[in-house]
């Protein structure tokens, strides 16, 4: 039976060690792949800006393989990313606390910022404290909770510049908006694929 790997923001009650052997062990067993549909055509760039007190994300490909964007964030947590061909730049009190070279896979814990610009698979955070942007083309899976003053976040578009509430029962969107054609509104999902088939 496959088995589904899933991160939500209650993986914060965990020791940071404990979290980053978590990763490991799930990044050794479980390689990820994004398996959807291909879209009509390539969507235009768009930016989305984001903040949450207790929440997590994932960002992934409107497609099959990969897509190319630039995230910008401040946070204090821990961010995996996975399938990256371009950069990844920790600012201070951010360090790379675990990599599995042979399947493209780096974890980074800590608080600060973080910069991630290229070509990549997915890009997954859980922690508090965030702020930060993306430009590009992504399918975006946003989870969260209810801080101290409750409320859970807020997200918006550079094209759309109304806010939207983060959300506690996880909601999946894209950037650009749904509004625009060459995004499939259909569902994409993580899935185990053989170690070998990860590029």
């Amino acid at each position: 039976m496959k088995k589904v790997v899933r991160y939500t923001p209650m993986m914060r009650f965990l020791s940071a060690r404990a979290t980053v052997a978590t990763l490991a062990v799930a990044l050794g067993a479980f390689p990820l792949a994004f398996a959807q549909g291909p879209t009509a055509a390539p969507a235009k760039p768009d930016t989305m800006y984001f903040s949450t007190g207790v929440g997590s994300f994932k960002l992934l490909p409107p497609g099959p393989n990969t897509t190319t964007g630039s995230l910008d964030m401040t946070f204090e947590g821990t961010v995996m990313v996975s399938g990256l061909k371009g950069t990844v730049t920790p600012g201070p009190g951010v360090r790379l606390e675990y990599a599995r070279p042979d399947h493209n896979r780096q974890v980074f814990f800590g608080k600060g910022r973080l910069q991630v610009k290229g070509e990549y698979r997915a890009i997954q955070f859980f922690g508090r404290n965030l702020k930060g942007s993306f430009t590009g083309v992504t399918v975006a899976r946003l989870y969260g909770e209810f801080d101290k003053n409750m409320e859970t976040g807020y997200y918006w578009y550079a094209s759309q510049p109304e806010k939207q509430d983060w959300g506690t029962s996880g909601r999946t969107l894209s950037v650009p908006p749904f509004k625009d054609p060459s995004i499939d509104r259909a569902k994409g999902k993580v899935r185990d694929v053989p170690a070998k088939k990860v590029g």
